[in-house]
């Protein structure tokens, strides 16, 4: 049995934060992204401390995105600059 990769979607909010990204930076973010369809939890993500979710760090970009393994799915919620994203 073939497990099925998960279906991305990323939030307006993260699309807004990927357009403000250089393009090599976009570049490196977005591959990120879309090798999690295939994993989900890659070694080295982090669960969310107080609030469901977890986070992958691309450099110095910090990417949040919830999991909901019934439907398949992973939303993508935030992609930032780490000096932003613990605030």
């Amino acid at each position: 049995m073939t497990k099925r990769p998960y279906q991305l979607r990323l939030v307006r909010s993260a699309e807004k934060d990927l357009l403000r990204l250089m393009r090599s930076d976009r570049r490196r973010v977005l591959e990120a992204i879309g090798a999690l369809a295939d994993g989900p939890r890659p070694h080295g993500c982090k669960k969310l401390v107080g609030g469901e979710g977890y986070r992958i760090r691309v450099g110095v970009f910090r990417i949040t995105y919830r999991v909901d393994d019934d439907n398949s799915t992973i939303e993508v919620r935030s992609v930032l600059h780490r000096k932003d994203a613990y605030h």
